[in-house]
């Protein structure tokens, strides 16, 4: 499965803009420096966008350096050739948000989330400002250098079309816009990449105001989500793909439900049932035409034609009834159903008598389970009063470690936070309960049975088209039945059956409202 990707827009977003104040405080006093950061930041903008429409383009890095002396000169103040040098150095160390840092941590967490950084940025300043920042730097494995996308070799800015078709092509999903995920506080960006097919978090970065910008609502281009925070944006993509995946699922199933319902009708039924209908409807054109003909030889008054009709349609009826009547009699002369053993297993375990003898001595049947005492000694833990604990599961002689390859992950939620993650490949089997001193995952809820279900990998082997072995360990889920049940995916799990879990399951277990959600690292 393809790996979900976000992209985060950087300034406004993951950088605060007005952490520049510290710097230009020193220069200009508290005042000025509030104007002139909120003032070099409209301007910013607005250059971009009109050089966008213009059909020309000049670095960011540059027009950068054009809005903070434009804002300074409207306040009646100079930038001495230094003094720009200092602000852009502070520019290329901006602070990043409180809640970035919480966010990132979520993403290395979750393997099936990737994360670039998709600015209108020069590549050397994104990577200055992700070096400079003390969370961003702590980050390093979540956004890494290798995975900046800077719209600067296209010569254009967002939200230009191209910006978002330039980043599909980098991430190699220019087919498929609707995988993507934009992450901005910036109005502008958010609509910019839902007119692109994208899927889009606006982080309202003003409590007083919700989202008011008009050209999204007049373009039927709003967010898909609108969050406080980047930490929240995450959460929110995590499970609305979640739940995604969950209903792809459900239609997968349906559809292989319908598939398999077409394929068990064997050929010689579908063509019986097409022979049947298509000589109904001869018969029926048939005795439609012969009375059109026998009408216009005997020109028949309406009045006959019609009291002609109705004994046609009584005939038809009773046909019918006798054709049904016929049916019923062949199905009561088939041979009964057995629900019992077939007639030779009867005979090899009757006992016969012999005329003037006594009866002989039952047959044993054979018995194939294992004993109480034996099953016992073999599955059984010792505690350390002397007593023991008989576990209920016997891992099966297919159960495999899945291969390194394979990094399966049980993310544990509660509400809407991820509390817990298991590495599912450390180990072959996950006995899950609230015996403590036998199970592998513990849950204390009190509905939740003490032995209560498993998670085995097995080893399985199907064959190709040529007959070839392909073997695969895989991971299955079995009740071991419970008081209260196990649910996958909104379905009971049937007790003591195996039922193989895929990426992205989400498991309940009895009436506790954990979700634990399996996933597959995507592979590099």
């Amino acid at each position: 499965m393809a790996p979900t990707i976000i992209a985060f827009d950087l300034y406004g977003t993951i950088l605060s803009t007005d952490s520049i104040v510290k710097a230009l405080a020193g220069l200009f006093g508290d005042e000025k420096a509030k104007t002139i950061a909120t003032q070099a930041r409209r301007y910013q903008l607005e250059y971009t966008w009109r050089i966008n429409s213009m059909g020309m383009y000049q670095s960011f890095s540059e027009l950068t350096r054009w809005s903070f002396r434009h804002a300074t000169a409207e306040v009646g103040e100079k930038l001495s050739p230094e003094q720009e040098e200092m602000i852009m150095n502070a520019y290329n160390g901006l602070d990043a948000f409180p809640e970035v840092e919480a966010a990132l941590n979520l993403i290395s967490k979750t393997p099936t989330v990737e994360a670039y950084v998709f600015s209108n940025g020069t590549e050397s300043m994104i990577a200055s400002s992700l070096s400079t920042s003390p969370s961003l730097a702590r980050s390093s494995s979540v956004l890494p250098t290798s995975r900046i996308v800077s719209v600067d070799p296209l010569r254009a800015f967002k939200p230009d079309r191209r910006t978002y078709e330039h980043f599909a092509k980098v991430v190699n999903l220019e087919s498929q816009p609707g995988n993507l995920w934009l992450v901005s506080s910036n109005p502008f960006d958010a609509v910019g990449a839902r007119a692109a097919g994208w899927r889009s978090a606006w982080v309202n970065r003003n409590p007083n105001l919700g989202w008011i910008d008009g050209l999204g609502g007049a373009a039927g281009l709003n967010p898909t989500v609108i969050v406080k925070g980047v930490d929240e944006a995450v959460k929110k993509i995590i499970e609305t793909d979640i739940q995604a995946s969950r209903r792809g699922r459900d239609e997968d199933r349906e559809r292989r439900r319908d598939r398999d319902r077409r394929r068990s009708r064997t050929p010689e039924e579908s063509s019986r049932r097409q022979r049947s209908r298509d000589g109904d409807r001869d018969r029926r054109h048939r005795h439609r035409d012969r009375s059109s003909d026998r009408d216009r030889r005997h020109r028949r008054s309406p009045g006959e034609l019609d009291s002609h009709r109705r004994s046609r349609l009584h005939r038809s009826r009773d046909e019918d009834s006798e054709r049904d009547s016929r049916a019923l009699a062949r199905r009561r002369e088939s041979p009964v159903r057995r629900s019992g053993p077939l007639p030779s297993q009867e005979a090899s375990f009757a006992v016969t008598t012999q005329e003037g003898g006594d009866p002989e001595k039952p047959k044993e049947k054979p018995n194939i389970g294992t004993t109480g005492r034996l099953a016992a000694m073999s599955n059984s833990v010792a505690q350390a009063d002397g007593t023991s604990i008989v576990l209920k599961y016997h891992e099966p002689a297919e159960a495999r470690k899945p291969p390194p390859r394979d990094q399966w992950k049980l993310f544990v939620f509660r509400g809407g936070d991820i509390i817990d993650t298991i590495e599912l490949s450390a180990r072959s089997c996950w006995l899950v309960g609230r015996e403590m001193a036998v199970v592998d995952i513990a849950a204390e809820h009190p509905s939740i049975s003490k032995q209560h279900a498993v998670i085995q990998f097995r080893y399985t082997e199907k064959r190709n088209e040529f007959g070839d072995k392909i073997g695969k360990v895989k991971p299955y889920l079995i009740d071991l039945e419970s008081a209260n049940g196990t649910i996958l995916n909104d379905g009971k799990v049937p007790d003591s059956r195996y039922l193989e879990l895929r990426d992205k399951d989400m498991i309940l277990f009895g009436h506790s409202t954990r979700e634990y959600v399996v996933m597959l690292a995507p592979k590099d």
